[in-house]
């Protein structure tokens, strides 16, 4: 049988972490969608919860000090463990600098102002005019991107 060595803090952070973006999008955006104007006040509602939220996780996250992502870890270069995440980081910084950048502005806000950040293991939030705009226009993208899949989901259905 294969043992899987991964952090225990890191597959309940993963697994509360996908829960609470899923739910974010999934939950708030129909919320509002079926009104006059439904995808736009959607889309806005969506934008707002989620960078409420968001902003929220990376607080908890530099609040406990745990590196529940490994995101520190890989940029320490000190990631005797690997995820998903930390793969795919790598996996896009060998292709290239504005494609890692593209990649994780367009897949995860969190994601991207943690490895973004300067330093490692400095549990800083998100400090400077550089990273706020990027926290903003990662959470824009985001949304758009996803409020555009659900609404052709509901579409379908």
């Amino acid at each position: 049988m294969w043992k899987i060595a991964i952090p225990k803090q890191f597959s309940i952070g993963v697994t509360i972490f996908i829960s609470i973006n899923m739910a974010i999008k999934f939950i708030a955006y129909p919320m509002i969608a079926h009104t006059s104007d439904g995808f736009f006040k959607g889309l806005v509602f969506m934008f707002l919860l989620s960078i409420t939220v968001r902003y929220l996780i990376i607080y908890f996250y530099d609040l406990i000090k745990i590196d529940w992502l490994l995101i520190e870890s890989l940029k320490a270069r000190n990631n005797h463990r690997e995820n998903r995440v930390t793969k795919r980081i790598k996996r896009l910084k060998k292709i290239g600098a504005l494609t890692l950048l593209v990649g994780l502005t367009s897949t995860d806000p969190v994601i991207t102002i943690l490895y973004f950040r300067r330093g490692y293991f400095d549990w800083d939030g998100i400090r400077g005019l550089d990273l706020k705009i990027l926290f903003i226009m990662s959470n824009l993208i985001c949304t758009l991107i996803m409020g555009g899949i659900i609404s052709v989901l509901f579409e379908i259905i």
